[in-house]
């Protein structure tokens, strides 16, 4: 019985450190402020960190092929996009993206001027990401 226990403790131990090592790596990735990163980079910290990702796209460019887990907000729809963003939690990481960047730099920073502390822009959107290799759903 008290190997059991012993076990028992090995096991919480370990996955404790695992869950304190992750959220030191994602706090240390995220930044405070608003970058332009990487596809590569993207990937690693969407892969890590698990974040919430919003696709800046039309409903119809999103449904032709988005990023796994990605919440679609068009930035083109000025209102609800604003009212979206209102609702959203400030201190919280965002990764962002659209076809080919134009849309999440604009709207990264809004997100920066409504005072999110973390915005995390795709460079080259989409287009980055699938020139890179990296896989999308529909």
């Amino acid at each position: 019985m008290k190997q059991l226990a012993v076990s028992f403790a090995a096991v919480v131990m370990f996955f404790l450190g695992f869950y304190f090592n992750q959220v030191s790596i994602c706090n240390s990735l995220n930044i405070t402020g608003s970058q332009t990163i990487s596809a590569i980079d993207f990937k690693r910290r969407l892969s890590t960190c698990h974040p919430l990702v919003l696709d800046v796209r039309t409903a119809d460019e999103f449904n032709s092929g988005h990023i796994s887990d990605a919440n679609n907000a068009d930035y083109y729809q000025t209102e609800s996009f604003s009212n979206y963003l209102d609702k959203l939690d400030k201190t919280k990481p965002y990764y962002i993206y659209c076809r080919t960047g134009k849309r999440a730099t604009a709207a990264m920073k809004l997100m920066t001027d409504k005072g999110f502390k973390k915005v995390y822009n795709l460079d080259g959107g989409i287009t980055a990401w699938t020139s890179a290799g990296l896989p999308v759903v529909k």
